[in-house]
């Protein structure tokens, strides 16, 4: 061995030391960023390790001191990008000051058998504006689905890290750069059938189809080409070029460049469909379809084009910006996993709510109407300005749902406009506020792979209620001004709430932040108590008082409206909350009469929160409701006395008697339906399986009133309902014959759909005669997309458990729910409340997969799949199960994803709750 002087012992073993550091920290680096580092580099400190001792003391230093820099600066790395999968807050800040005037050129080969690849090809042009080292595209797909990438023209390699491609900045310049890539795409959000395939993107699926820079504040052009099956058709976001040729058996389509959109807004389908055009007043529309009924597509494209034309022209009016896209084309999609989706020049809708039966309700009329103008106002609040990130995704939904409810206003003049909105919005945005799993309308979000769990009614049905709240407090024209500000000040670009905030208090004489930290910012509800006291000088008055949630510091700031009813007659007050800290109003009504007087709160339904009653108060609202002329008050008190009963000061079979009494004598179209829907709710959870009196009852409140009405459209309310509570052979057999004459009738007035989820019903109350049922029902089916839906739902409803078993076990692997809407379908009957004993051993097979639910499927879907999942659940034993998944598997779930499960079982809990005090 050769002998080392100490000193240079010393020095060269810290020098060994921090080279071994450094090359550690590298590794770690490497694993947690994927930022590798070459053979060549790391070999090269290798060397250094081994000769450092022969050089002089200062030079020693001197690597030392450097080995200590690269250390430090590998820490700093580490902190400025992380590589996660999906797409994480921290890289999409990074990349949104380092991307700049972006663009796509697109082609896809889409051949005819569905289980084929899809081949793709894609030229991404940008410019680099700063450089940290390398460019980072996002794609979910496996290295064999790349194929071949080049940049700037020479092929390059690459790393394909945590669905990421990751490129280095050598090969990069500062502008007009081109990344070209060859690549399989992932069928996730392609939704692909044999003869009909459209994407959907949202929220961040554009990384499963093709490499992208997929997040919502790196606007792009897109340039699409499609090659495919001849005798399709497609439409995407740009018009059809003029080189559209065919060769073979193959049909390539050209498209034009988009306009300035997001990713999630980039789309297309594409297969066989039917083709209509209109031009109104200079606008042109064209619509793709796929029903093949004449008489159903006679009755309804004039009003779709009417509706769509309509919902244009006044948010251009509103506005004052005019259509701000190249076209307005829209596909009507069969089983479309959502209502509608707002891809500027190619609207997607679901034809269950464009093309209705003859005997559409009042109800479906109005919400095909509300749907359109929810879409078309996405055109502005959404597209042409978008929220930078999807924390901020209530914003366009809240938005467009806001002027839906102004423009089927117009729509619909005869309709009682406030009563539309409080139905609409109410029942669904308290249907999740008053749960453990409730969130603020604005929520935090880290990465965009959990997106999908920011939807849901908060931000759909709550959030319209208070911006309407905030609309009120400005003044509507103050309102107005500052939207067209806002679309102004950043059209094609994106904002964020804040943005808006501050062109919100320009116009406000209050603080709308103040304000937004309350309504927005938090979860929650408030909860207002009031007392009556009586002064024979003065009257009566009321002590109504604001109590919030422990976690809000600053009251709700609303006005609230109390109606006393005297007899027939009612006088109304308002009080104005919150206002500079107040929690606490007296409203003074003159002329009161102890004991007579019946005092509603909330009676216009413009107030937002649980209005707490005692059983006095609601057995004083019972008696008057008859007395009440105005309907937005009868449904102001429904919707109060239903969620009184849910917290346990109003009983169940009370709830249930008001709401026969009001299905049989109410006139008011859109209040029955409200009813049938609490009636279901309240028959299902709130009364015992034992008591068939009251199931009786009920039964034969609904037969009276079905047979009391010649309107066709009430009839078709009447009979979904029934379908769905009945128990008595009696009411089966009565439904089968309505049901038999209807489903081989030339003339029928009951819609197709309606007729399967008859025919579902009746196989499950008469399983000795399911197999006959069925196959008349099949037989009947003349669209091919229902028939393939039929067949698929059907096997839920055999009478044999061996089927049933079978089919819930395919419904656990992803490739078997492709078809969400049917899936959905299927698992709810599969969960039927006369199956329950048989299909409690579904649920916690159906909550462990939970998160591949969330991982694979669309927005929508974890919350259909546990609300089907837990239909027909009534028991303490049912609940028992939920409760365990909360409290193991729950606790490794996401926060926004446990929520949902809260959401799903509330009516779960607080049965069980109730029924456990009696």
């Amino acid at each position: 061995m050769r002998f080392i002087p100490q000193g240079l012992f010393v020095n060269v073993v810290c020098s060994l030391f921090l080279c071994n550091c450094f090359i550690f920290r590298c590794v770690r680096i490497e694993k947690k960023n994927m930022q590798f580092f070459t053979i060549t580099k790391i070999s090269s400190i290798f060397i250094l390790k081994i000769k450092l001792y022969k050089v002089n003391m200062r030079v020693k230093f001197f690597f030392s001191m450097l080995l200590i820099t690269m250390l430090l600066g590998c820490g700093d790395s580490d902190s400025r990008m992380v590589l996660q999968p999906g797409v994480s807050k921290k890289l999409a800040q990074e990349r949104a000051g380092l991307i700049g005037n972006l663009s796509y050129d697109i082609r896809f080969n889409i051949p005819k058998g569905c289980n084929e690849k899809v081949d793709g090809y894609e030229i991404i042009t940008f410019d680099f504006k700063r450089d940290l080292g390398q460019v980072v595209l996002d794609f979910t797909g496996d290295a064999s689905s790349i194929k071949n990438v080049m940049c700037n023209e020479k092929e390059i390699a690459y790393e394909l890290i945590n669905e990421h491609i990751v490129i280095s900045s050598k090969y990069l310049k500062k502008r007009g750069n081109r990344i070209a890539i060859k690549f399989l795409a992932g069928d996730q959000a392609l939704n692909r059938k044999d003869d009909l395939m459209y994407t959907l993107l949202v929220p961040d699926r554009a990384r499963t189809v093709f490499p992208c820079f997929d997040q919502p504040d790196l606007k792009a052009y897109f340039k699409l080409e499609l090659d495919l099956p001849k005798g399709w058709t497609a439409i995407s976001n740009a018009s059809i070029a003029d080189s559209v040729t065919t060769s073979g058996s193959r049909t390539t389509f050209k498209f034009q460049q988009s306009d300035l959109i997001s990713t999630y807004l980039f789309s297309f389908t594409a297969g066989k469909f039917s083709k209509a055009q209109k031009e109104i007043d200079g606008k042109k529309y064209a619509v793709l379809y796929r029903e093949n009924d004449a008489k159903k597509v006679a009755q309804n494209l004039d009003s779709i084009f009417y509706m769509v034309d309509y919902s244009v022209r006044w948010m251009e009016r509103y506005t004052g910006i005019l259509y701000p896209f190249q076209k307005y084309d829209l596909a009507i999609i069969p089983f479309f996993q959502f209502s509608g989706m707002e891809h500027p020049g190619s609207v997607f809708y679901v034809d269950s709510k464009m093309f209705l039966a003859e005997s559409a309700t009042q109800p479906e009329k109005i919400a095909r109407a509300e749907l359109i103008a929810h879409e078309t106002a996405h055109l502005w609040f959404g597209d042409l300005v978008t929220m930078p990130w999807f924390d901020d995704v209530w914003m366009k939904e809240v938005f467009a749902g806001f002027f839906a409810d102004k423009i089927v206003k117009e729509l619909f003049p005869s309709v009682n406009s406030d009563l539309q909105f409080l139905i609409a919005h109410a029942p669904k945005a308290y249907s999740e506020d008053r749960t453990k799993g409730t969130n603020p309308i604005k929520q935090r979000l880290e990465n965009l792979n959990l997106a999908g769990t920011m939807y849901g009614n908060i931000i759909y049905h709550k959030a319209p209620i208070v911006i309407r709240s905030l609309e009120k407090l400005m003044g509507q024209y103050a309102f107005q001004n500052a939207l067209r500000e806002y679309l102004r000040t950043y059209s094609l670009g994106n904002a964020s709430w804040g943005d808006l905030v501050k062109i919100f208090d320009k116009h406000a004489r209050f603080s709308v932040k103040d304000w937004s930290k309350s309504w927005v910012e938090s979860a929650g509800m408030p909860i207002y108590a009031y007392d009556v006291y009586y002064k024979d000088s003065v009257g009566c008055g009321i002590v109504l008082r604001q109590k919030l949630p422990s976690e809000i510091r600053l009251p709700y700031l609303q006005l609230i409206e109390f109606t006393k009813l005297v007899h027939h007659k009612g006088t109304s007050q308002s009080a104005l909350l919150g206002k500079k800290g107040g929690k606490e109003q007296v409203l003074i009504f003159p002329k009161c009469r102890r004991n007579n007087d019946c005092f509603i709160p909330n009676s216009n339904g413009f107030g937002y929160g649980y209005f707490e009653l005692d059983s006095l108060k609601c057995a004083s609202i019972v008696r008057h409701y008859q007395n009440l002329k105005n309907p937005v008050h009868r449904a102001s008190c429904i919707v109060t006395l239903y969620e009184n009963m849910l917290n346990g000061n109003f009983d169940g079979k009370s709830m249930l008697a008001l709401l026969v009494r009001v299905v049989e004598y109410e006139k008011n179209e859109l209040l029955i339906s409200m009813s049938l829907d609490y009636l279901l709710s309240a028959n299902l959870y709130f009364i015992s399986k034992d008591d068939a009196a009251t199931r009786e009852m009920v039964e034969c409140s609904l037969w009276n009133a079905y047979s009391h009405t010649n309107d066709n459209k009430l009839k078709i309310q009447y009979l979904r309902t029934i379908a769905k509570v009945m128990h008595s052979e009696k009411s089966a057999r009565k439904m089968h014959e309505i049901w038999s004459h209807e489903v081989v009738s030339d003339n029928r007035w009951i819609g197709e759909m309606d007729l399967q989820n008859f025919a579902f019903e009746l196989c499950i109350r008469m399983p000795e005669e399911s197999s006959s049922i069925l196959n008349v029902t099949r037989k009947s089916i003349k669209n091919i997309d229902n028939l393939r839906r039929f067949n698929f739902i059907s096997q839920a409803v055999d009478p044999k458990k061996i089927v049933r078993d079978k089919l819930f076990e395919s419904l656990l692997h992803l490739e078997n729910r492709k078809q969400e809407a049917w899936v959905a379908d299927a698992l709810k009957l599969l969960n039927h409340p006369l199956r329950n004993d048989e299909s409690e051993e579904y649920l916690a097979k159906g909550l462990s997969i939970l998160p591949e639910i969330q991982q694979t499927g669309d927005i929508f879907f974890p919350k259909n799949w546990l609300s089907s999942l837990l239909y027909g659940h009534t028991s303490a034993d049912d609940y028992a199960i939920v409760c365990g998944y909360i409290s193991k598997e729950g606790k490794s779930i996401s926060p926004s994803l446990l929520s949902k499960v809260y959401q799903c079982s509330d009516l779960l809990k607080r049965s069980t709750s109730i029924a456990s005090k009696k």
